[in-house]
Order: structure tokens, then C-alpha cells, then sequence
């Protein structure tokens, strides 16, 4: 576990702020794992975009299964459950890496949406969107104020942000 994971600081900025900033939540080596994983995917699905701006994976946990354990470790979840004292579940991946060349934006927005299995009508679910084959919803206020949004960066910091 990273060293003062569990200090009360990461728990206050996170509370007063929305988000904190861990240092070394994922090892050099557990980072390299991340990389080589992904690097050695076959990218022939139409969820993977590549060119000299992009490369970025929709729906990553279904393309590279793989990946959830290298994502999802203990550590992650043992500080998730510290913030939140529940059991969390992991609800959507996506991966972008983009080249130092490359001149494009991302604005400020919020992922509404989550990834589900099928589409199935729910109260208080929707809209509903279907991109090559991965079904997403938007769920309903109180979920959307459970959901927690990860950042992890190719370095060994990553920054936590919630969805709210």
C-alpha cells in the first residue's frame, strides 16, 4: 500500500475538494504493467482509435481483460473503501494517450453515462447510447452521486476526482 494512503490529509482534500492527489498509488513496475498490457492489445476492433493525434480505447476492460486486475488492485480498493466504507464496483474504463505533438483539446465535462451489459428499462435510466457494441445509460441522480472517477496517468501519480 502506498505509504500514508490511509492519512486523514488524502481523506480532508478529498471531503473539502472533491478529489485528491496520490502519490505512488500505482508502483513504477505495476505502471509498466499498465503500458505493456496495453501496448501488446491487438487493435483491430473498431474501439480502438489510433492515428498521430490518438490513441484512445472505448469499452477498455472489454477489449483488454487483462487489464482489470493490473487496474482494480488491492490497494485502489482498500482506499476506496476507506473513503466510502462500501464495496466498490468498477463501472467503466476508457484509455486516451495523446502524443506530445498533438494539439486537441479536452474541456471540462462530466461522464454521465456508465457501461451496462444490455439495455433494460429502468425508471429514472436514461438516455441511452449504443457505440460499437458497448451499451452505456445514464443512471439516476443518487448513483450518479456514488459514482468516483479515477484519472490514472502513465507516471506513478494518480488523482482521484468524484463524478459530482
Amino acid at each position: 500500500m502506498p505509504q500514508n494512503i490511509n492519512n486523514q490529509a488524502y481523506k480532508e482534500s478529498f471531503k473539502r475538494d472533491g478529489y485528491a492527489i496520490l502519490p505512488d498509488l500505482y508502483s513504477s513496475e505495476e505502471v509498466l504493467a499498465l503500458v505493456n498490457t496495453i501496448e501488446s492489445a491487438p487493435t483491430t476492433t473498431p474501439n480502438f482509435r489510433r492515428s498521430q493525434d490518438l490513441f484512445a480505447i472505448r469499452n477498455l476492460l472489454h477489449e483488454i481483460p487483462d487489464l482489470a486486475p493490473l487496474l482494480w488492485t488491492v490497494k485502489l480498493r482498500q482506499l476506496l473503501y476507506s473513503l466510502f466504507n462500501s464495496t466498490p464496483q468498477l463501472v467503466k474504463a476508457t484509455y486516451f494517450d495523446k502524443p506530445a505533438k498533438s494539439n486537441w483539446l479536452v474541456a471540462w465535462h462530466q461522464d454521465l453515462m456508465i457501461s451496462v451489459d444490455r439495455r433494460q428499462e429502468i425508471p429514472g435510466f436514461g438516455p441511452w447510447t449504443n457505440k460499437q457494441g458497448d451499451v452505456a445509460v445514464q443512471p439516476t441522480r443518487e448513483i450518479l452521486w456514488k459514482i468516483l472517477s479515477q484519472c490514472a496517468f502513465t507516471s506513478t501519480t494518480a488523482m482521484l476526482a468524484t463524478g459530482r
